[in-house]
């Protein structure tokens, strides 16, 4: 669960490392084709849609039920299709547990199982260190949603952005913390005259910037 084309890139490569892999994702994303490309067994969630584009507020979509019930639903269908498929290792992504904690169930049920590893992947910058988050915070409460993973993966470099020293987190759980530098596309091997050809209003002998920002802060 996650934010799709990152977890697609890198089921992709695990795919390509482990081809024998049966790989099973859970995600409410509206278009299969990625997953389905890469020969990837889905579970389709029901989802929420944004009713509102600046406060991001949230309503069962197709649905005419409380928000709460929707999530009990997708915590269910998490839960039993987790301990269907008795996965050795699950891999969630962005934001702890899912952004109502509909993956907690999955998770609490799989670490007490014991043989099944839980790992987290998140953004380089999980979220602005003056902002409520579930890794940041009071550290018991920290510590108590760092013990649902094995392992936690940042896409990020800590010269630039360090995780544990930004939000304080104790030597338990910087312990699970690996940064493991971007998730990237491979390199375009084009020349520049090739790259830029399909954009006719631009001059490949001029200096050219492209500036990206995400995340929203």
């Amino acid at each position: 669960m996650g934010h799709l084309a990152r977890l697609m890139r890198v089921l992709r490569a695990l795919r390509e490392r482990r081809p024998e892999l049966d790989i099973l994702l859970l995600t409410d994303a509206p278009d299969l084709s990625l997953p389905r490309s890469l020969s990837i067994a889905t579970v389709q969630l029901p989802r929420f849609r944004f009713t509102n584009g600046d406060d991001f507020k949230e309503r069962p979509e197709f649905l005419s039920m409380p928000n709460r019930e929707l999530r009990d639903l997708r915590a269910r269908l998490i839960l039993e299709a987790g301990r269907a498929f008795a996965p050795d290792l699950v891999l969630a992504d962005t934001n702890p547990h899912g952004k109502r904690d509909e993956l907690k169930p999955l998770l609490t049920a799989m670490r007490a199982q014991g043989h099944t590893r839980t790992c987290l992947m998140m953004r380089d910058i999980p979220c602005p260190p003056d902002e409520s988050f579930k890794l940041n915070g009071p550290v018991d409460r920290v510590r108590q949603h760092a013990a649902l993973y094995d392992l936690m993966l940042i896409a990020g470099d800590r010269r630039f952005f360090d995780p544990v020293q930004a939000y304080g987190w104790p030597e338990d759980v910087a312990r699970r913390v690996e940064v493991v530098g971007f998730v990237t596309p491979p390199v375009d091997t084009s020349t520049r005259q090739e790259a830029l050809a399909a954009f006719p209003q631009l001059q490949p002998n001029h200096p050219l910037v492209v500036a990206s920002f995400g995340g929203g802060w």
